[in-house]
């Protein structure tokens, strides 16, 4: 089960505000009573918001099982979906099958590498780095195209793990993501 949800954004006068149904509540902070809902997903369970960022003029937000774009251009990506990044315009969508997958901002597939062995429980990226935590225990560092990558023992996740700014927090551990080389 996936208890995350996103935070809100704010553009302009705009409140972009994620919901557990899989919707995205798009308010005006000058006229509330013209409030627009665009649905990321509709399913009817598991199907809250897990992602919700902007990259320019564009939306990315997502649900365990799709990816959307919003804005300028739109598209989905619908797979089973652990993790989304977002990194110099780039966005990197982490699945429950163990691939990540590279995307431009309007969701054209640019690359995608596989890791038979993992079930993903936190990832980023940043610094022409993508950073993955698999639940056993491997931190996959790859380079931003999917091409190179090494990996670390970093010990098993037994709780969940939190990235924030260019750490991971995991079972009383701080793993800073910005001193791994690759």
């Amino acid at each position: 089960m996936d208890a995350r949800i996103a935070s809100p954004i704010f553009v302009d006068s705009l409140a972009v505000i994620p919901t557990l149904d899989g919707k995205l509540l798009i308010l005006d902070m000058q006229s509330p009573e013209n409030a627009r809902v665009i649905y990321v997903s509709s399913k009817t369970k598991l199907n809250n918001i897990i992602f919700l960022s902007r990259m320019g003029n564009t939306l990315v937000a997502a649900t365990p099982s799709r990816v959307m774009i919003i804005g300028s251009s739109e598209g989905e990506f619908s797979e089973g979906i652990s993790e989304v990044a977002v990194a110099n315009k780039a966005i990197y969508v982490f699945t429950k099958a163990g691939e990540i997958v590279k995307f431009s901002p309007s969701l054209k597939e640019l690359a995608r590498k596989k890791f038979k062995f993992a079930h993903f429980s936190a990832a980023t990226a940043f610094g022409g780095r993508v950073y993955a935590l698999d639940q056993k225990g491997s931190l996959i560092v790859l380079d931003a195209a999917l091409k190179r990558y090494r990996i670390y023992d970093v010990g098993k996740v037994k709780s969940f793990a939190v990235t924030s700014g260019h750490r991971i927090y995991t079972d009383n551990k701080v793993i800073a993501l910005d001193k791994l080389k690759l």
